[in-house]
């Protein structure tokens, strides 16, 4: 086999290899719990909030969660505390 083609097979089979890696980091979910934006976040159909039946009794200030229709937010963690936000009438 010619040195050309072989070289050319060879770097072929890297790329496949480094794209196989990025496609399992990115492409199947591999993310860590939490994501930092550091730019304003534009949602073009919805954002999906956690739905409870009641508070959870664990939380972090700012969780945003729904309880019976209605949006709370974690404003304390000790004792955790969700506040209505706003009137929601």
């Amino acid at each position: 086999m010619k040195p050309e083609i072989q070289e050319l097979q060879d770097q072929i089979t890297r790329l496949s290899a480094r794209v196989g890696e990025l496609e399992g980091s990115i492409s199947r979910n591999n993310f860590t719990s939490t994501q930092v934006f550091n730019k304003a976040c534009i949602f073009t159909d919805r954002l999906k909030v956690p739905h409870y039946s009641v508070a959870p009794s664990v939380g972090e200030v700012g969780d945003l969660i729904e309880v019976g229709a209605e949006l709370y937010i974690c404003t304390s963690v000790n004792p955790v505390v969700f506040t209505l936000v706003g009137s929601q009438t």
